[in-house]
């Protein structure tokens, strides 16, 4: 499974060594189109629509048959 991720679940942040550090198979760097947006009630940025970069990471990922770790990060991101 591959997911881009970016801010705490990039390789070297806390929720990466929570979630990932352990099942990741590989990293690479990238970028999304989009616009990057602070969500003031859960302190946390959101990516929206738009035309600007959006730097992050592709992680792939060991996962279960029930994919397990995606559903966390799911969770996660809610």
């Amino acid at each position: 499974c591959k997911m881009f991720v970016y801010g705490t679940l990039m390789k070297g942040y806390h929720n990466y060594d929570k979630y990932l550090k352990h099942k990741a198979l590989s990293h690479k760097k990238a970028y999304i189109e989009g616009c990057m947006y602070h969500l003031p009630s859960k302190k946390c940025p959101a990516v929206i629509d738009g035309n600007d970069k959006v730097y992050g990471q592709v992680i792939e990922i060991k996962d279960d048959e029930n994919g397990t770790t995606l559903k966390e990060v799911d969770y996660l991101e809610r």
